[in-house]
């Protein structure tokens, strides 16, 4: 389990750094699934994933949850 960095947030959008040994493709799959989630971007150049969400306090949580497992 990796602490969760948050690089850029808005309201409805989460940009979070990924560890190194972070499966990246399996960690974007796991965050598309999640209630309230709208879309998942990720950029392998800068080790990192964007998140568009509905902006609820419940599904950021769930987001920074499911990216802290990673």
């Amino acid at each position: 389990m990796t602490a969760t960095r948050i690089l850029h947030e808005t309201a409805h959008r989460l940009r979070l750094g990924l560890a190194p040994d972070a499966d990246a493709p399996a960690l974007a799959d796991s965050l598309e699934r999640l209630p309230g989630v709208q879309s998942v971007r990720h950029n392998a150049a800068l080790r990192c994933v964007a998140v568009q969400h509905d902006g609820r306090p419940g599904t950021r949580a769930a987001v920074l949850a499911c990216q802290a497992r990673s």
